[in-house]
């Protein structure tokens, strides 16, 4: 039998997703990371950085579903907050609302067959600001669902697999920014939600998972991205509550917590980066006046990196940094703070060098 460390190594070498295990690790290590880190372009070599000498940048693919019931106000913020951003950084922007699972898997099927665009571009972005939760499979493995028009929902393994399978992406880096609710039915004891009827669908499948029955109030400011349905046996009158209930002082009861948070499996193919509003079991954040807190501040940093010169990598943990330290939320007279999570397979760094054409 072969030394262990042979298996340790080649593992190693695939380079597996980093896990942060406590949040207080993350924010110690952004402490010390500098907000104002950028390098000299000329020393860039092609063993540092994916190629980003391609004539296209490549597509960004912005999806927002905001006509639930209730509205997600402040959701058009987010559509115009990511196509101003991509279209800045010299993206080809494809921009869409309020979409079935269907409509997702066909504008998907539509854009990944631009072969000829694909293979010469730098990359490809996928975001999506809509409502979500997460299901634990049996062998630990989390699954987030993204829910979409007409009662229907999509996962984010499906899109990020989807987009992983077309050959003219392979090898080049696949960024996904998801802007959806994490929690799992099992925490749900602590923020209930707020019930609504829904008067089409079913929902068939939540049917024996969901049986959830309390309510909470709603306030005028600020929504935290809840989805739940709470099924009747008949199936005829339903009471759904989304991952967007926008309580002003935060969720009616916060899940508990230890210094210690979960990281759960993923399964995340090679030059691929998720990231997420939110930790797997927590609730993302919207505001009404300027829309999801995550892609607000990922607009405020990522616009200036062209001038800043920093790699996307060093970005997005700034973007990770200002969302922790300068959003909080109040309950029960306790201030809250969120951060967003990122998982990558990214091989090397990517930068956003201004190109000489328009896309």
């Amino acid at each position: 039998m072969g030394s262990p460390m042979v298996g340790i190594r080649a593992l190693w070498a695939e380079k597996p997703v980093v896990r942060t295990r406590k949040c207080r690790d993350l924010l110690a290590g952004l402490d010390g990371y500098s907000k104002n880190s950028t390098i000299d372009m000329a020393t860039i070599t092609s063993t540092d950085s994916y190629d980003s000498s391609h004539k296209n940048r490549g597509v960004a693919l912005v999806i927002v579903n905001e006509d639930f019931d209730p509205p997600r106000e402040g959701a058009n913020d987010d559509e115009m907050n990511m196509t101003s951003l991509f279209e800045n950084l010299q993206f080809k922007v494809t921009t869409k609302s309020n979409l079935t699972a269907d409509d997702v898997t066909t504008l998907l099927d539509e854009v990944l067959g631009r072969d000829d665009f694909h293979r010469n571009s730098d990359c490809f972005v996928f975001i999506i600001s809509t409502h979500g939760r997460e299901i634990q499979l049996d062998d630990g493995t989390h699954l987030q669902r993204l829910y979409c028009m007409e009662n229907t929902f999509i996962t984010t393994q499906t899109i990020v697999n989807k987009v992983n399978e077309c050959d003219a992406l392979k090898g080049k880096p696949k960024l996904f920014f998801i802007q959806a609710c994490r929690f799992i039915k099992d925490r749900l004891g602590r923020d209930p939600g707020h019930d609504y009827v829904v008067k089409n669908g079913n929902f068939e499948d939540e049917a024996k998972a969901d049986h959830l029955g309390h309510t909470r109030d709603l306030g005028s400011e600020e929504e935290t991205e809840i989805v739940r349905h709470e099924l009747e046996q008949n199936l005829n009158v339903q009471s759904r509550q989304y991952d967007d209930a926008d309580p002003a002082e935060g969720p009616d009861s916060i899940p508990e917590t230890k210094d210690d948070v979960y990281i759960p499996k993923v399964c995340l193919p090679k030059d691929t980066l998720i990231m997420y509003a939110i930790p797997s079991g927590y609730y993302a954040r919207r505001q009404f006046d300027y829309g999801s807190v995550m892609l607000n501040k990922l607009k405020e940093v990522l616009e200036k990196i062209p001038e800043d010169r920093s790699s996307l990598l060093t970005a997005l943990t700034n973007v990770a940094g200002k969302v922790a330290e300068e959003y909080e939320y109040e309950y029960n007279e306790t201030t809250y703070k969120v951060v967003p999570q990122i998982h990558h397979r990214l091989r090397y760094d990517l930068y956003f060098t201004k190109k000489q054409t328009k896309i």
